[in-house]
C-alpha cells in the first residue's frame, strides 16, 4: 500500500493552460463553450485578446474583441463580458494609468465586434477592474477598484454600486473591501503618490452560495511575487459596513500566493463553472518567462472559506466531461418531425408539433441547454417523461406577450409572465436539475426558478415545440447529484438517502445536515448508485463527540452493499485509520487539518484506483479489484455536520463500457 499518486489515467492537464501572455483573465461560459478575455493589445491590431475553448483547458486564439477608441488612451485593462437577452456587454477600464475610467462596449457576438457605447460609468479619477454581479433576486451590481487617500491604509480598494440598467449606475459607490494587512502593500514608498506607503486591493469577483456572498480579490503589487488572492464575505450585499476579510497573511494565508521558483505573482482571478456545470474553477494569471500566463485550478467554498487547489504546477484532473450519449445528434436523440442536427445543434422550422427524445436518463442529473425560437404564436420547452409526463416547462407566446408555464408531478400549473423586453429570438440558458425525486428548473435571463417533486424516476428528456421555429444547442448532461441542504427539512432521508445502522438522528440547521449516531455500533449515511468511475466530494466536520472513542469517517461500498474499506477519524487522534481492506494502515493528518473544522474530503475512482484527498491534497491511494463503488458517510458515538455532498459519475466510464 502506498500514498504516492498511481500511474495517471488519461485526462490530466498541467498549468499554464495557455502559455502565452494573457493578463487579467476573465472567462465567460456561453452556449456550452468558453470565451476568455485579457488586458491589452491583440496581434490583429484590436484590443482585449480573446480565446475560445470547449473544455476550459485547450484554447484557440480568436483575435481582439474591439477596436481602440478614437482618443490616444494607451491603457486598456481588465475586460469582463456578460451576456443577457441577445447582447454581450463588455465592461473595461481605459486611460493613461493615473487617470482611468470604466466604460461599456456591446456586441451581438461573444468573440468579436464590440463597439464602445460612448458611456462612461464612473466619476472617479481612477476606476478600474469592473465586475458585474447579479444576485438571485435579479438585482445587478457593479464592483470596481478605486483610490482611497484618507483611509487608514492609503491605496486602492473595492466599491460596489447598484446598476439601474446595463448602461447606468445608481451613483452611490460604497466601500466593500479596503486594505488592512501588510500582504496588501503595493509599494512602501510609492513615488507617484508622494512617497506614501501604498496598498492595493483590486480585481473583484463575487460568487454566491447558500445566500452568502463571497468577494475574491487580488492584493499587493501585480509586478511582485507578493501578489496574491484573498477573499471577504457578507450576508447582505447592501450593508454599509465593509465585508469581513479572512486572509490576514499570517494566521490565514491568501488562497493563491507565490511559491518560490514554482508560482510567481498569481492573481487577478475570475471564477467559472466547469464542463460538468457544477465544479468551480479559479482562473488567474501568474508570471512565467516575463509574461503573465493563463492558469486554471479547481476551487470550492467549504464551510465559510474559499479553497483553491494548491500546487498549480503539478498535473491536475481534467474537468469532468458531460455524458457523450446526450450530445445533440441523430445518433442519440429520437426525433418526431423534421429535425436538422449539425454541430450539436437541433433545429426545426416546421410550425406543427415536433420533439426530440433523449436516451435513458440517470437517476439524478444536471442538464443545461440553450433555447431560442421565433415570435409567432406557440410554445417551446421541455418535458421529463416516464410512462407519463412527470414535469414540463414551456415558454408560451401569443405573438404579443410571453409567459412560462411550469408543472411537476400532480401539482397545479404555475404561470409566470416574461418581461416585455424578453427576446424569444435570442439565445436563453435553461438549467434543469433532478436530484432523486426533486426537480428544479431555471431560465437564467428571466431570473425565473421553479421547484417541484416527481412521482417517479424520469426516463427521457423531451425537447418539444409547437407553432414556432426551434433551435436547441449547447446541451450537456452530468450524471450525479449535489446536496447543499439549503432550504431542506427533516425529510432529507426521503430524497434518496438511506441509513445503515440504528439509533440515528438527523436535522437540518443553518443549511447543514447534522447526523447523529448514539449507539456503540456505527451508522452509515449513503446515497446514489455505485459507479465504475466517479468522484465524491463531502464537506463536513465533527460537531460533537460523546465518548473518547467517538469516530467518524467514510466507507467504500460495492454494488452488493459490502463494506470494502473504512477511513476513520477518531476524536483526539491526529491520524486517519484505514481498516477492513486488504491491509490496514495509520496515516498522519496533514498539519493544519482539524476535524472539528469544515474540510473537503474527496474520493476519486478511476478503474481499480481510488485516491482519497483532504482539501485537494492526496492523503492516500490504493487499488481495489472491484468495479462499481459508492462512498458512505460513517458516524459512531458522535454527531457530524455536513455542509455539502456531491457525487459525479464521470463520462470516462462511457468509453470503458461501464
Amino acid at each position: 500500500m502506498t500514498s504516492d499518486r498511481p500511474r495517471q489515467p488519461p485526462g490530466f492537464y498541467t498549468n499554464p493552460v495557455y502559455p502565452h501572455s494573457f493578463p487579467d483573465p476573465y472567462i465567460l461560459k456561453f452556449n456550452g463553450e468558453y470565451f476568455a478575455y485579457c488586458t491589452g493589445d491583440s496581434p490583429d491590431g484590436n484590443i482585449f485578446g480573446v480565446l475560445r475553448s470547449r473544455d476550459l483547458i485547450a484554447w484557440d486564439k480568436v483575435g481582439g474583441a474591439m477596436r481602440r477608441l478614437a482618443d490616444d488612451s494607451p491603457y486598456y485593462w481588465a475586460p469582463e463580458v456578460t451576456y443577457w437577452n441577445g447582447t454581450f456587454f463588455l465592461y473595461y477600464s481605459v486611460g493613461n494609468e493615473e487617470l482611468m475610467q470604466i466604460r461599456l462596449a456591446t456586441s451581438k457576438n461573444p468573440d468579436h465586434g464590440f463597439e464602445d457605447t460612448g458611456i462612461r460609468l464612473t466619476d472617479e479619477d481612477f476606476a478600474i477592474d469592473p465586475h458585474v454581479f447579479t444576485d438571485r433576486r435579479g438585482t445587478r451590481y457593479l464592483f470596481y477598484a478605486t483610490d482611497f487617500l484618507d483611509h487608514t491604509h492609503i491605496g486602492t480598494g473595492i466599491v460596489v454600486d447598484r446598476m439601474t440598467s446595463w448602461y447606468e449606475l445608481e451613483g452611490k459607490p460604497t466601500p466593500v473591501v479596503r486594505a488592512k494587512y501588510d500582504w496588501q502593500v503595493y509599494d512602501p514608498q510609492r513615488k507617484e503618490k508622494g512617497g506614501v506607503r501604498w496598498h492595493t486591493v483590486e480585481g473583484p469577483f463575487v460568487l454566491e452560495r447558500k445566500g452568502r456572498k463571497y468577494l475574491m480579490f487580488s492584493g499587493g503589487n501585480w509586478k511582485q511575487p507578493s501578489y496574491g488572492v484573498g477573499f471577504a464575505a457578507t450576508d447582505d450585499i447592501e450593508r454599509s459596513e465593509e465585508w469581513q476579510q479572512f486572509c490576514d497573511g499570517i494566521a490565514i494565508a491568501p488562497v493563491l500566493r507565490s511559491e518560490e521558483r514554482k508560482l510567481v505573482g498569481p492573481g487577478h482571478n475570475s471564477v467559472v463553472r466547469g464542463t460538468d456545470n457544477r465544479q468551480l474553477y479559479c482562473v488567474y494569471h501568474y508570471w512565467q518567462a516575463e509574461e503573465r500566463v493563463l492558469a486554471v485550478n479547481r476551487m470550492s467554498v467549504v464551510g465559510d472559506h474559499i479553497l483553491v487547489e494548491q500546487d498549480p504546477y503539478l498535473p491536475k484532473r481534467w474537468p469532468i466531461l458531460p455524458l457523450k450519449r446526450f450530445s445533440l445528434s441523430a445518433e442519440h436523440w429520437r426525433p418526431v418531425g423534421d429535425w436538422n442536427f449539425t454541430d450539436e445543434t437541433a433545429v426545426n422550422h416546421d410550425f406543427g408539433y415536433a420533439e426530440i427524445s433523449s436516451e435513458s436518463l440517470p437517476e439524478s442529473f444536471l442538464c443545461e441547454f440553450s433555447i431560442k425560437s421565433g415570435l409567432s404564436e406557440g410554445q417551446i420547452g421541455f418535458t421529463l417523461r416516464g410512462e407519463t409526463a412527470l414535469a414540463s416547462l414551456q415558454i408560451v407566446s401569443d405573438g404579443v406577450s410571453a409567459k412560462v408555464r411550469w408543472q411537476s408531478g400532480g401539482d397545479e400549473v404555475i404561470e409566470e409572465p416574461l418581461a416585455a423586453e424578453f427576446d424569444l429570438e435570442a439565445i436563453h440558458l435553461v438549467r434543469l436539475e433532478v436530484n432523486f425525486r426533486r426537480v428544479e428548473a431555471e431560465i437564467a435571463d428571466a431570473n425565473l426558478r421553479f421547484y417541484g417533486s416527481l412521482p417517479d424516476k424520469p426516463e427521457h428528456l423531451v425537447l418539444d415545440k409547437f407553432g414556432v421555429n426551434a433551435n436547441f444547442s449547447g446541451l450537456h448532461v452530468t450524471d450525479g447529484f449535489e446536496d447543499l441542504f439549503d432550504g431542506a427539512s427533516d425529510d432529507i432521508l426521503i430524497n434518496g438517502w438511506n441509513v445503515d445502522g440504528a439509533r440515528t438522528e438527523w436535522r437540518v440547521v443553518s443549511n447543514q445536515l447534522f447526523f447523529r449516531s448514539d449507539g456503540e455500533n456505527e451508522s452509515v449515511l449513503r446515497k446514489g448508485a455505485p459507479a465504475c468511475t466517479n468522484e465524491s466530494l463531502i464537506n463536513l466536520r465533527l460537531a460533537d463527540a460523546f465518548t473518547t472513542v467517538s469516530s467518524f469517517g467514510f466507507v467504500v461500498i460495492d454494488e452488493r452493499g459490502n463494506y470494502l474499506q473504512r477511513l476513520l477519524f477518531s476524536n483526539g487522534d491526529p491520524n486517519v485509520i484505514l481498516s477492513d481492506g486488504p491491509a490496514s494502515d495509520v496515516i498522519p493528518l496533514p498539519v493544519g487539518i482539524g476535524i472539528r473544522e469544515f474540510h473537503q474530503y474527496s474520493f476519486h475512482k478511476y478503474g481499480s484506483s481510488i485516491e482519497f484527498e483532504i482539501d485537494t491534497k492526496i492523503i492516500h491511494s490504493w487499488e481495489l479489484d472491484v468495479g462499481r463503488v459508492s462512498i458512505g458517510i460513517l458516524a459512531k458515538e458522535c454527531e457530524i455536520a455536513i455542509d455539502m455532498v456531491r457525487v459525479t459519475n464521470s463520462a470516462y466510464s462511457e468509453s470503458n463500457g461501464s
